[in-house]
């Protein structure tokens, strides 16, 4: 008898720790839990099996995934269904589209874990550009945070062209709209013309929005070396009146490794 409640537990161990949707698993659990002896451990046998054959179809996860993402009342089950779209690589590609999505979540472990499946995804992501640039202007830090983050991670990757025109964000979008143009233009374009793009950002760190010199601050940021020249006017916004803007600029300058020191007389 302690033999087969040890079996039971073993594969009930391996239903919960599966890489499935929660809500399968607990309905598995559920059926067999009130089934005595033998007929339960066979149930979970049979359970077990259909888990590892759902693993196993990479496109059934991802569906169970996406089911579970959707989950607006359920943070738990949108991060483990983030998780899952992480692990699939390639089955993953078509739903890039809702993965964005999370990363605008206003909990931070959602954003977050949204953020990590773009950085799995990132050879495919880059293609997505256009709709991950406008969340540097979110007024949640973390969502900002985890957008510059997982545009980061697209150094490297070719751009698509068609991004820089197709991609112009209405003016009502967000008041940060010129700057997420420039900074579109900026990343598709070549060495030589991203300098005329990179100085358009940069004059907008005078705006009379913090909410745009913010957001400038953190496209400054995203351009990396390019954006050194007009260190200046970053470390200038260390005097900044909104403190919001000041802690950015800070955090950008270190991003940077720019000496302050060096431009003191800006501040």
């Amino acid at each position: 008898m302690a033999s087969g409640q040890g079996n039971r537990q073993r594969r009930e161990h391996d239903i919960i720790t599966s890489k499935l949707s929660p809500e399968i698993t607990e309905h598995i659990l559920h059926l067999v839990a009130a089934q005595p002896g033998v007929i339960a451990i066979r149930n979970l046998a049979s359970a077990t099996q259909a888990c590892k054959a759902f693993q196993q179809a990479a496109g059934g996860r991802a569906a169970l995934a996406l089911r579970a993402i959707a989950q607006d009342q359920h943070d738990d089950l949108v991060v483990r269904g983030l998780k899952v779209l992480r692990s699939l690589g390639e089955c993953a590609v078509p739903h890039i589209p809702a993965i964005i999505v999370r990363l605008k979540n206003s909990e931070y472990k959602v954003s977050k874990n949204a953020m990590r499946a773009l950085l799995a995804l990132r050879e495919h992501a880059v293609a997505y550009i256009a709709d991950i640039v406008p969340l540097l202007n979110e007024d949640t830090s973390h969502v900002r945070v985890s957008a510059l983050v997982a545009l980061k991670s697209f150094r490297g990757y070719a751009i698509p062209k068609a991004a820089a025109t197709t991609s112009e964000l209405d003016s009502e979008a967000h008041e940060s709209v010129e700057v997420a143009n420039a900074l579109m233009r900026a990343l598709c374009a070549s060495e030589q013309d991203a300098a005329q793009h990179v100085a358009e950002i940069a004059a907008h760190l005078e705006h009379e929005s913090p909410t745009v010199r913010r957001t400038s601050l953190l496209a400054l940021d995203l351009l990396g070396e390019s954006a050194t020249s007009h260190a200046a006017d970053m470390v200038a916004r260390l005097g900044d009146d909104n403190d919001d803007v000041g802690d950015t600029a800070m955090n950008v300058l270190g991003d940077l490794h720019i000496h302050i020191a060096s431009h003191a007389t800006a501040v």
